[in-house]
């Protein structure tokens, strides 16, 4: 029996030596298979990369991808054959390039991610940034990085850089909101606008800008300027804004919208100036009219360049019985009586010339040619230039008393 089992027991051996080495056999070529397969993947994986790869040993390009020969504009012959790596560098970086692939090299470090100023065949300098890891390339060190393109990114970065700073300069306060937010939130403020407001950036960002009207939210142009925003559309208003001190002042405001591609809202830019000295001098201005046209006593002003009256009060229109409207640009010979020759009316010009002020009796015609004997003062006043530019007439009504007498 064990001279029979033998060979038996051989047979079995052999056979499953057999099936064993052509499971390995068919484990090399499924294997062999697999990784062409996977070098193909990978291979065009790397050709069609939308960022440069390289792959460099002592200073010397051995594997660029069609993305990085584009990036640069030379030939992959020109890569593999004649570059070094300090001729893609600008020269002012080419020393921190160099470092970087150096280090990596002898093993100091891993990896670096950086950027730098590239120089392209045609000499154009260009951005870009890299990010590459030490490894092994046929027995030797080398780096295999990737490499993108900035230019256009940094162009805009410098863009928005000098755009800020001119926001930053101007003397008008800026705000940016954003409208794609519930409640509007400012996410810029220039220094111009912490100067007027008193409140910095940092403690605004965030916030509606709503916090400057305090609880003087009852403004007609308020109203303008929440319809505006609702309807996306440009607005100017004069409102009353509170510092952070609680001082109120005078906001002149000028809010434009921001679309995006689409048409839709997405941002409001608003200028801010205060006006306060403005309308201080306004108000006071108009309080003045005001006292000027309530006098008792006539008063008008003569423009001398066109020697026409500029402006009249009421009390002149009654005593001389013109409407407001057929003063203003007439000339003053409408009050002309014929009573006084041409020499009167040059010692007049000439006594401004001298003392800037002249005083008398004159009679004057009122509308019907009725004569009206006045008590005239004549004050001049000094335009821009530092010559008489207006004359200021006010006129005391005297007839009755030389009447009477």
């Amino acid at each position: 029996m064990q001279g029979i089992s033998l060979p038996a027991t051989l047979f079995w051996v052999i056979l499953l030596t057999l099936a064993l080495l052509v499971s390995f056999i068919g484990y090399l070529l499924y294997r062999n298979h697999y990784l062409k397969d996977t070098r193909a993947k990978f291979r065009t994986l790397v050709e069609q990369a939308l960022v440069g790869i390289y792959l460099i040993q002592d200073g010397r390009f051995r594997y660029v991808n069609p993305r990085l020969i584009e990036i640069f504009g030379f030939s992959e012959d020109e890569f593999l054959n004649e570059l070094t790596v300090p001729d893609l560098v600008a020269e002012d970086d080419r020393e921190l390039v160099m470092e970087n692939l150096r280090r990596r090299q002898t093993g100091e470090i891993e990896e670096a991610h950086y950027a730098f100023r590239g120089r392209r065949k045609d000499g154009s300098l260009i951005h870009v940034e890299v990010h590459g890891h030490r490894t092994q390339y046929q027995g030797q060190p080398a780096v295999l990085g990737v490499l993108l393109d900035r230019t256009a990114w940094a162009d805009a970065e410098a863009g928005v850089q000098i755009r800020e700073r001119a926001l930053s300069a101007i003397g008008e306060g800026v705000v940016i909101t954003d409208a794609t937010e519930g409640d509007w939130p400012v996410i810029y403020s220039n220094k111009a606008f912490s100067n007027i407001t008193g409140y910095p950036t940092e403690e605004i960002l965030g916030s509606n800008c709503r916090f400057l009207q305090g609880n003087d939210r009852n403004q007609p142009d308020l109203i303008k300027v929440r319809s505006a925003i609702r309807n996306g559309e440009e607005c100017h208003a004069v409102v009353r804004n509170y510092r952070k001190n609680g001082e109120m002042f005078y906001n002149e405001l000028n809010l434009a919208p921001v679309m995006d591609k689409s048409g839709t809202l997405t941002h409001y830019v608003g200028i801010q100036r205060d006006i306060s000295e403005r309308k201080r001098v306004e108000q006071q201005l108009n309080l003045q009219s005001a006292a000027l046209e309530a006098a008792a006593n006539p008063i008008f002003i003569i423009e001398l360049e066109n020697r026409t009256i500029q402006w009249a009060n009421h009390a002149f229109c009654m005593l001389y019985e013109y409407d407001k409207e057929e003063v203003i640009g007439a000339k003053p010979t409408i009050l002309d009586s014929g009573h006084h020759t041409m020499s009167h009316w040059r010692h007049l010009m000439d006594a401004l010339d001298t003392v800037h002020h002249w005083s008398g009796t004159t009679v004057n015609s009122n509308r019907h040619g009725r004569s009206i004997t006045v008590s005239e003062e004549v004050t001049p006043i000094l335009g821009e230039s530092g010559q008489v530019s207006h004359l200021v007439v006010v006129h005391d009504d005297i007839t009755a008393q030389l009447e009477a007498n």
